[in-house]
């Protein structure tokens, strides 16, 4: 076996990294974003902090729209987002609910209810080994972890708590007269 096909097989390093600037923070939040193959796991404060965060963007929903459309593998593609305030989401970012319409079934968004309303972090979760996050949503503090399943794992059973405890908030089926 030669060194490239060895350096091919190994692993990606782990990346952890501090930020206190919303500019790293968003950077951080797209480089989760591209890393997503199958899932994508959203908790926030509201429509405007992710307006914030950037996720309405278009270049942000093309990476949504190309996840949820992606081949590249076997398992089932999802998106979840959970909101402590779901109102307005429809003004504030309409190429999300677009992107909603077009893929209900692969894409839910709802709020939080009973306990999880007292939840404070925000996080981004891709697949099962990376994430963006803040531990204190109100914090400029902000950490990004790529490739540490072992380290994404507390996280991804917190969100999963989170959406337990929330219910549908948003949905693109209309019941017209």
């Amino acid at each position: 076996m030669t060194t490239n096909q060895l350096l091919a097989n190994d692993p990606p390093a782990v990346v952890y990294r501090l930020m206190d600037s919303q500019s790293d923070a968003k950077q951080a939040i797209v480089d989760v974003l591209g890393h997503a193959k199958w899932e994508l796991m959203i908790f926030d404060q509201s429509a405007t902090s992710m307006m914030a965060r950037e996720y309405g963007r278009p270049f942000v929903i093309d990476i949504l729209r190309n996840l949820l459309m992606g081949s590249h593998n076997s398992r089932a593609r999802r998106i979840r987002i959970a909101l402590h305030d779901a109102r307005g989401i429809e003004g504030e970012m309409p190429r999300l609910i677009s992107l909603l319409g077009q893929y209900a079934d692969l894409m839910s968004i709802r709020v939080t209810t009973d306990a999880a309303r007292s939840a404070q972090d925000v996080m981004l979760i891709a697949d099962d080994n990376a994430i963006w996050r803040k531990p204190v949503a109100s914090h400029p503090r902000s950490v990004l972890t790529m490739h540490d399943v072992n380290e994404v794992k507390p996280f991804l059973d917190r969100f999963e708590e989170i959406w337990a405890s929330s219910e549908p908030a948003v949905s693109t089926r209309s019941t017209g007269l």
